[in-house]
């Protein structure tokens, strides 16, 4: 089941930026610093805001997020997170 007006992303805090980037496997497309991706993920907030979606923020820990992939055989790549962030917010059914 999926939700035409909201939309999940994943949240990565400052202090744990360095880790994010060890654990996930997809680092070449990573921000090269946290305040650039911040800058990059609020952009991308801001333009689905105006395409009139609702953004809710998903803080997730990156060695919690390494788990829930490796638990699932999933690599630990954007997609993934945001498949993450969409179960988080009950955008799509876990089956």
């Amino acid at each position: 089941m999926r939700s035409s007006n909201k939309v999940g992303l994943v949240r990565y805090s400052k202090e744990d930026w360095n880790r994010w980037r060890e654990t996930v496997d997809d680092r070449e497309l990573f921000e090269s610093s946290w305040e650039s991706w911040v800058r990059t993920a609020e952009a991308r907030a801001e333009r689905l805001r105006r395409a009139r979606l609702e953004v809710i923020w998903v803080d997730a820990e990156p060695d919690a997020m390494a788990e829930w992939c490796r638990a699932r055989g999933y690599r630990n790549d954007s997609e993934r997170r945001h498949q993450y962030a969409a179960e988080q917010i009950g955008n799509i059914r876990v089956h």
